[in-house]
This record gives C-alpha cells, sequence and structure tokens, in this order.
C-alpha cells in the first residue's frame, strides 16, 4: 500500500526494527507491504502519535520491545501503560 503526505518520516527506521517491510519514496511517500509477523525491537520514539504507534506496534510483536523516550506519549496520553494494561496488555516500565 502507498501512503503520501508521511510526515512521520523518523518513524520509518523505527518500524523496519520490528521487520516491517517498508520503502521510503521521499519525504512524504511510503511504500509498506505485508510481513507474517513482526518481532520484538529496541525503539527510541521522537513525538507522541509515533510512540504511541510503536508501543502498539511492540504489542502486536513476537518477543520484548522497549521503547526510548517515552515523555512524549506521557505528554499526551495520560496513563497510556495503565489503559493498555487494562486491555490485557503486559506492559511493564522500567
Amino acid at each position: 500500500k502507498i501512503y503520501k503526505n508521511c510526515d512521520e518520516k523518523d518513524l520509518v527506521p523505527e518500524l523496519k526494527k520490528f521487520g516491517a517491510k517498508i520503502e521510503q519514496i521521499n519525504s512524504k511517500t511510503v511504500i509498506v507491504g505485508g510481513v507474517l509477523e513482526l518481532n520484538g525491537a529496541d525503539v527510541e520514539t521522537l513525538d507522541l502519535r509515533g510512540g504511541a504507534s510503536l508501543v502498539l506496534v511492540g504489542l502486536a510483536s513476537d518477543g520484548k520491545t522497549t521503547v526510548r523516550n517515552i515523555h512524549f506519549i506521557e505528554r499526551g496520553y495520560e496513563r497510556f501503560d495503565v489503559m493498555l494494561t487494562d486491555l490485557g496488555a503486559n506492559i511493564r516500565r522500567v
């Protein structure tokens, strides 16, 4: 699938760490291909929405995921980890 107007260009390298098949065409367009599984990764967020996305991808992945710089997420999503834990997610702060 082709996505245009992708301002979250710093998210692409982080998603690739999970094993996502993404090709950055230019600063505004990426092509996303399907994969059978994603693997846990050590990733770093640089913004609010990207950080929340990385947490959700980590939850959908096999294995352990560590998300760094969570202060971006905390700035915009109060008790994000608690809400996800209440839904059954296994999240631990370190």
